[in-house]
């Protein structure tokens, strides 16, 4: 594979019948072309022309609002931070070991999401993803607390 000018080796996945390569890491923000080829019984295969790929800089989270939530889930969420609107698409939100699909809001610069339901209270950092495969670490924390039970009303 050739990220623009920089070569990576590639693993073929027979079953899957599907090339992968890992992009090399780059130090600033930018659109290259992406090939790839691969020889089989002495003959190189390519894929056309190459595809468009982008290199952008590690989002940051700087708040989630709100923090905390039921465990039962559901709670939309705002993430507040920079350098959101560099992804391709795919957005998503992790809070522990659960993704759920997100979308991001230019004119606010900001991500919204919505919870997943936790088997018990809990608190996880709020990692999001600009491409659906690297998530984005935070020092940011979401508390999942227990459902609250109405005793009475008065």
């Amino acid at each position: 594979c050739h990220f623009g000018e920089t070569a990576v080796n590639a693993s073929w996945h027979t079953t899957a019948a599907v090339l992968c390569c890992s992009s090399p890491e780059h130090e600033f923000p930018e659109r290259v072309l992406l090939t790839a080829s691969m020889m089989v019984s002495g003959h190189l295969l390519s894929h056309g022309e190459g595809l468009p790929f982008a290199f952008y800089p590690s989002p940051v989270v700087e708040a989630v609002e709100p923090n905390a939530g039921p465990v039962d889930g559901a709670t939309a969420v705002i993430v507040r931070g920079s350098d959101f609107a560099s992804g391709l698409g795919r957005y998503a939100c992790r809070f522990g070991e659960r993704v759920q699909p997100a979308t991001v809001e230019l004119h606010s610069g900001t991500v919204r999401c919505v919870t997943p339901a936790q088997r018990e209270p809990s608190s996880s950092h709020a990692e999001i993803s600009l491409n659906g495969q690297q998530f984005h670490s935070t020092h940011v924390k979401f508390k999942f607390y227990a459902n609250p039970i109405l005793l009475a009303i008065s």
